[in-house]
Order: C-alpha cells, then sequence, then structure tokens
C-alpha cells in the first residue's frame, strides 16, 4: 500500500506539473515511472537541470543499448515519501529547458 500511495503521488504530480510536456501509463507494479517526453525536449539537459535543481533522474538514453538517446525519463518513487515527490517533480518541471 505504501509504494500504491507513493506511486499515486507521483503520477498525480507529474500530470500537474508536467501534464502539458510528458505522458505516462500508470504501471501496475514495479517501482518506477516511465515518462514519454516531447522530442523537441533536449533530455540530456533537462537531467543536468534537475541534477543541479537537486532531482536525480535517468534519461532513455541511459537504457538504450547503444547509448541513443531517447525522448524519456525514468522517476523512481520508493525511496521518496508523496511530499518529497511532489516537490522533486516541482524542481523537475522548473529545470525544463525552455
Amino acid at each position: 500500500r505504501v509504494y500504491l500511495s507513493r506511486r499515486n503521488a507521483l503520477a498525480e504530480a507529474v500530470q500537474r506539473y508536467l501534464g502539458g510536456v510528458a505522458t505516462f501509463d500508470l504501471p501496475p507494479g514495479g517501482m518506477s515511472l516511465w515518462l514519454g517526453v516531447d522530442p523537441s525536449v533536449d533530455m540530456e539537459a533537462w537531467a543536468a537541470r534537475a541534477q543541479r535543481a537537486g532531482v536525480a533522474v535517468y534519461t532513455g538514453r541511459r537504457f538504450d543499448f547503444h547509448g541513443r538517446p531517447r525522448p524519456n525519463l525514468r522517476l523512481g518513487f520508493s525511496a521518496l515519501g508523496e511530499t518529497e515527490l511532489e516537490e522533486a517533480v516541482r524542481r523537475l518541471a522548473g529545470a525544463l529547458p525552455r
């Protein structure tokens, strides 16, 4: 129940702060949410800016066998509480390159 609550909190925060930029399918299990991101967004720049804002994210490049850029972000939710997840997504949205 704890992880379900965290997953739902993360999903709500993503919809609230990143609804125009990112999409996702709510996973039935697991400990992360995969976002599909508008291809016009420079994923590596966004991840670097997020890191400077105190939010660590993995871009799709990390999961591509050949290291190719991918328009995805992987957001884990197992280690943070609901309030922390919302703050992380708020910071992530603030780090979005415009």
